[in-house]
């Protein structure tokens, strides 16, 4: 096997290289009966090696009964495993690795009542410059009622293909009450990773605040900026709300932590991988390191919710093996496992393949890291506002040493029917339309 490094800060991504395009012979045309094959013994053999529930695979597999590569990983994923899926290589460079797409730039749920509201608008973006924010309502799709399309069943293929040039027109209402009918077409997107950062004076003490939304390449900048300010403004408190983040890439997790980790973090893991039995050899920590901003914060404020995944939790749950770790809002999505990417032919197999724990060897959150105080999501409340629910919850421990009296029951935080976090594969990764 050809081994492919990913590298990136002090973590690198593995990606095992199992049939190269240029190693398929000249019969092996694309599509054809040879390529079929290759690709489907690619698939198997990473099922059989790699895959961290390996011995539970099936062993009478005929790759030759599957009319398609999808069906085929669908059908021999083990549970609790929902996360394996593959996509083009030219798919996992950029959507992967950046957050690229082509869509209209927003991130929406629809509520209990089957009403669509954005809850994220990227910047620069065709919804942006259509005039939406966080809070927009959509009423309407080309002329559909949203809960037409939810009962048809049609509310994600309502807005077509990812496909740049692609138009569709959206009865919107904004916050201030205004309807409006506006159409918004589709174009390759980088989306911003950081959607909001804020310094508050409580009392006297100052609190940073950041709305992260993604773990991507270009998101080492976005936080050094932030992380700039925080510095240059004194903060001893943080506030990282990842009520959207559906994870990423883990080396952008890594920095994170250890641009906010304290001192007596250092040489403890961030985060332990463990592999399946027959690839324990590559079991390894990665620790925490010196950073540039040497923040002494005693505590972490995480907001977080249903759609907070994968490297959101690892950067959670690996926080709270070395400090105290305040949860606010609900329960998060539950994905204690990781993914690499292996490439068969002209396609990357993203398996399953290692479980992440911190350093109290914790990783036992499948059903999601649960939520210290619950609270709400506010969608009518723009990023930063002090009054958005989540957000004030943590202000007021903040402000009132440790009490809140912002305590909602769990009727009272119901999750969104439908969100980005609920879909499959590539689109879960990128999270926006």
């Amino acid at each position: 096997m050809k081994k492919i490094f990913y590298l990136g800060l002090s973590l690198l991504i593995l990606s095992t290289s199992l049939m190269s395009c240029k190693d398929l012979d000249e019969e092996s045309t694309i599509g054809g009966p040879a390529y079929q094959s290759v690709i489907k013994s690619g698939i198997l053999r990473v099922f059989n090696e790699e895959y961290l529930y390996n011995d539970q695979v099936r062993r009478d597999v005929n790759p030759a009964q599957y009319s398609s590569f999808d069906q085929m990983v669908n059908d021999l994923m083990v549970s609790p495993d929902v996360f394996s899926y593959l996509l083009t290589i030219e798919e996992f460079e950029s959507a992967v690795l950046t957050g690229a797409f082509a869509g209209h730039g927003y991130s929406a749920f629809v509520t209990q009542e089957q009403r669509m509201f954005l809850g994220v608008v990227f910047r620069n973006s065709p919804a942006d410059e259509a005039g939406f924010t966080r809070g927009t309502e959509i009423l309407r799709i080309n002329g559909s009622t949203i809960s037409s399309l939810i009962s048809s069943g049609q509310l994600n293929a309502a807005i077509g293909p990812s496909t740049p040039g692609v138009v569709n027109e959206f009865e919107v209402r904004d916050l201030d009450g205004t309807i409006r009918t506006v159409s918004v077409g589709k174009r390759v997107i980088t989306p911003n990773t950081v959607l909001h950062d804020e310094v508050y004076d409580i009392d006297g003490v100052k609190v940073g605040y950041v709305a992260f939304n993604s773990f991507r390449q270009p998101s080492v900048q976005e936080l050094n900026t932030v992380f700039n300010r925080f510095k240059a403004e004194g903060i001893t408190e943080i506030i990282i709300d990842l009520r959207y983040n559906g994870g990423g890439l883990v080396q952008t997790a890594v920095f994170f932590a250890n641009a906010i980790a304290p001192a007596s973090a250092r040489n403890k893991a961030i985060l332990k991988f463990t592999y399946n039995e027959d690839k324990s050899e590559n079991n390894f920590t990665v620790p925490f390191t010196n950073n540039d901003y040497n923040f002494e914060f005693e505590r972490f404020f995480f907001i977080q919710a249903g759609g907070t995944a994968s490297a959101s939790e690892l950067l959670i749950n690996g926080m709270a093996g070395v400090s105290e770790v305040i949860t606010i809002g609900s329960n998060s999505f539950g994905k204690p496992v990781g993914q690499s990417p292996f490439e068969i032919g002209n396609l990357i197999f993203y398996a399953t393949n290692f479980t992440v724990r911190n350093e109290l060897d914790f990783d036992d959150y499948f059903d999601g890291i649960p939520a210290d105080i619950l609270a709400p999501d506010d969608v009518t409340k723009n990023w930063g506002d002090p009054t958005e629910p989540r957000l004030a919850a943590a202000l007021d421990y903040i402000r009132n040493g440790g009490q809140t009296g912002f305590r909602y029951s769990k009727e009272a935080i119901e999750e969104p029917l439908w969100a980005p976090y609920m879909l499959k594969g590539l689109a879960r990764e990128i999270g926006a339309f």
